[in-house]
């Protein structure tokens, strides 16, 4: 259990005075560190007391009941705490066995008197555990807590092409702002109100968005071409059909993985090819940009030789079928 002395990451000296019952009642303030004002906002609802013999668990600020914080929830006047000490306990509250309440004057006392029913006080010292998602645990978990703050949004069925296993994180990582449409395009950069050129900087014919670049683009789409047809899929210039085809790739481990390397490695290449002729004037033509993708491809599947001889041999074959 949550030690009832010390709580770790806070100097409890200076700011709990020895007792963590003090941490429901500590303010903040701008003396406090960042960890210190992140636990005062998010801990309380996870940091439970479990009743023993009362006699730690102050009632107005612990966590007790599923109420929470017995000030807040009754939203009493400053000036009355029903007659009950700010910092009495439930054992100071409990005489023989019956607890020692004024009468209940809102429906809210009511549910409080009624679940104060339910207790009887043991011998047993009062503890504290962590309780996220209805789930009790003894330790702290910074995975369930993570989870428990984290906005979840529903998975996407294009994950596993975008994060597939063994993939490169910068090409992973452009792949998928690219599939959300994040990119700094030309088309969006008109549409944030940007004083800029339309043109695609690759073929110079058509407006440039992420669709035409891939690979609707006469230049793109002649390194996609030959990039995926070597790689053993057939090529489409949709990004929407050629995002399907890569997600419902079929057949053995290395005839699904290639695909995506290649997918991956184009888009990074072609990125970074029209981002060249933007920021440095550099221009390159296509079959520079298909070597550039060949000599990436060999590299990669050479780095997986020493983890998995077997997969690497299967993707060689492949590519240099």
């Amino acid at each position: 259990m949550v030690s009832r002395k010390r709580f770790p990451g806070l100097h409890d000296h200076l700011l709990l005075s020895g007792c963590i019952s003090n941490f429901w009642t500590l303010k903040e303030n701008n003396n406090h560190s960042w960890l210190v004002r992140r636990l005062l906002r998010f801990v309380f609802p996870w940091l439970c007391i479990e009743i023993g013999n009362g006699q730690t668990c102050r009632f107005w600020s612990d966590n007790w009941s599923p109420f929470g914080c017995l000030t807040d929830f009754l939203n009493l006047p400053h000036s009355t705490r029903l007659g009950i000490p700010r910092t009495a306990t439930l054992a100071s509250l409990n005489v023989q066995g019956n607890w020692i309440l004024p009468a209940a004057r809102s429906e809210k006392q009511v549910q409080v008197q009624i679940f104060l029913s339910t207790i009887t006080l043991t011998d047993a010292e009062d503890q504290y555990s962590w309780v996220v998602d209805g789930s009790k645990s003894t330790t702290f978990s910074t995975g369930a807590v993570y989870k428990a703050i984290k906005h979840h949004n529903p998975i996407v069925e294009w994950r596993k092409t975008i994060w597939c296993s063994r993939g490169t994180p910068k090409h992973s990582f452009l792949a998928w702002l690219f599939t959300l449409n994040r990119c700094p395009t030309r088309d969006r950069l008109l549409s944030w109100g940007l004083n800029t050129p339309s043109t695609c900087l690759l073929c110079n014919n058509c407006d440039e968005s992420r669709n035409h670049l891939f690979f609707e683009c006469v230049y793109s789409s002649q390194v996609w071409h030959n990039m995926g047809s070597r790689s053993g899929i057939t090529t489409s210039t949709s990004w929407e059909l050629t995002l399907t085809a890569l997600h419902h790739l079929s057949g053995p481990r290395h005839a699904k993985l290639l695909p995506l390397f290649v997918w991956h490695s184009t888009i990074y290449y072609i990125w970074s090819e029209r981002n060249a002729r933007l920021h440095r004037n550099i221009y390159r033509p296509p079959d520079s940009i298909a070597n550039s993708i060949r000599s990436y491809i060999k590299a990669k599947i050479a780095a997986i030789r020493p983890t998995s001889p077997s997969l690497a041999s299967s993707l060689f074959r492949l590519w240099n079928r």
